[in-house]
């Protein structure tokens, strides 16, 4: 066996590109994963449809970089605060995009961050979170945010190949480990580009 992070028909995901065209191609409900190294887009049912270990490691990086910044010196009722047009809170945003990591985390074989309880505030279709009185609080999503970051970067530095290879089920069909992980991550920079307008709103209450 070889570890999953020696490039084995690696398809980089990591220059800037990649997260100004994922977004567009998830509104326009491509059949593509678009993996972008020179614009090289990867259809579904190749050999080969998913990044390497260390490439999905650098991309959660990045994002989790980007969303810290996005984040800095806001405070929790700022984050509660509604956008004027059909949407949620930055809070449910972030409590989302540590969902969307938790589950990523499991099917890598890691500890989860999140049991139930947490989980069912920041699911898809669950409530707005619009007080106080609901879900987490920024700083406790914050802290859980850093924590599933460091379990996903431990746990890809040492995972093989072929449990990436692995194909299991999932909410979306039976599909490999490492294309399932890759598509959480496509979902979670379609999220962080929304925190860039929330942001904006959070601000007003700082």
């Amino acid at each position: 066996m070889s570890p999953a992070g020696i490039h084995q028909g690696r398809l980089g995901i990591n220059d800037w590109g990649f997260y100004i065209v994922m977004p567009l191609f998830g509104l326009l409900g491509s059949e593509l994963m678009f993996y972008y190294n020179g614009a090289i887009p990867i259809q579904r049912g190749c050999d080969m449809n998913y990044p390497d270990a260390e490439s999905l490691g650098h991309s959660f990086e990045f994002t989790h970089m980007l969303i810290t910044r996005l984040t800095a010196g806001l405070n929790h009722a700022g984050s509660v605060v509604q956008p004027p047009f059909k949407g949620n809170a930055l809070n449910w945003v972030l409590g989302h995009i540590v969902a969307g990591r938790n589950e990523a985390l499991t099917f890598l074989g890691g500890e989860p961050v999140w049991g139930d309880e947490e989980l069912g505030f920041y699911k898809t279709g669950s409530d707005p979170i619009t007080g106080d009185d609901q879900g987490l609080t920024l700083e406790q999503l914050l802290a859980a945010f850093d924590e599933v970051q460091e379990r996903l970067s431990d746990r890809l530095a040492e995972i093989w190949a072929e449990e990436l290879a692995k194909v299991v089920d999932t909410r979306f069909g039976e599909r490999p480990v490492g294309e399932h992980v890759a598509s959480l991550h496509w979902h979670e920079t379609y999220h962080a580009g929304q925190l860039e307008l929330l942001r904006e709103l959070a601000k007003k209450a700082v």
